[in-house]
Parts: structure tokens; C-alpha cells; sequence
């Protein structure tokens, strides 16, 4: 009988003052998976809240837009082996024998020294595998 399992992550970053360069958010989590089974995995995600400000040198606030990047690696006892998936995904991945883990990294850019940023976001992933 397959089993569905799921790993997620959630990381945020605030500043109470304006900032003179934002940091990347890089954060990775890892399962176990049954080696003797199948894994395909079902679903690749990433969400975005809030975001950074840029005060602009004539004052008028300029807007950063913030994507969220997320990866999904395979792992196998051959360690010179890898299966690597982006998000957003919503179709199955083929299914792979002998996969002994999978890691679940979500990343979003940073910003180099140029105006003051005024700084309050999040960024979470998941991802869903079945193995059967």
C-alpha cells in the first residue's frame, strides 16, 4: 500500500530598523526514505509573505519583488548519484528505486549595499512523496 509523506519548512527575517544589505534566506530539511520502495515525488512548493522596501535616493519607497526558490534532491547509496526537481511542480516525477533520502531547500536573493532597505519577510516550501 503507497504512503504519502510530506516535509516542510518556514523561515522568516525581520529587521526593526533599516538595513544597509539583506542577507539570502537559505534553509534545507531532509527525510529518510524506504530504500526498497518506489518514491515519486507529487508536489514541489514555495510561498512568499512580505518582502523588502528600497528607500530610493529622491524618497519615494521602491517595491523588491520577492520569489521564493525551491529544490528537491533525491539521495542514493551511490553518492555520486542525484535526482534534482523545482518548484513550483504539480505533476508527479517519474518514480525512482533505491532512494535512501530526499532535501527540501528553499532559498530567496539578498541584497548588496546600495540604499537603506526596510526589511520583513518569510519564505516556506513543501513537498509531497509517495513511495509504494
Amino acid at each position: 500500500m503507497p504512503t504519502t509523506r510530506m516535509i516542510q519548512l518556514y523561515v522568516d527575517q525581520v529587521a526593526d530598523d533599516l538595513v544597509d544589505d539583506v542577507a539570502s534566506l537559505e534553509e534545507e530539511v531532509f527525510t529518510f526514505l524506504d530504500p526498497d520502495k518506489t518514491t515519486t515525488i507529487l508536489e514541489i512548493t514555495s510561498e512568499t509573505l512580505g518582502g523588502v522596501i528600497a528607500n530610493s535616493s529622491v524618497g519615494i519607497p521602491l517595491g523588491i519583488p520577492d520569489n521564493a526558490f525551491a529544490r528537491v534532491r533525491l539521495f542514493f547509496h551511490d553518492e555520486k548519484r542525484q535526482e534534482i526537481f523545482y518548484a513550483p511542480s504539480h505533476v508527479p516525477s517519474p518514480g525512482f528505486a533505491g532512494v535512501i533520502g530526499a532535501g527540501l531547500r528553499v532559498t530567496e536573493v539578498g541584497y548588496t549595499p546600495g540604499p537603506k532597505y526596510s526589511l520583513g519577510r518569510a519564505i516556506g516550501a513543501h513537498a509531497y512523496f509517495e513511495e509504494a
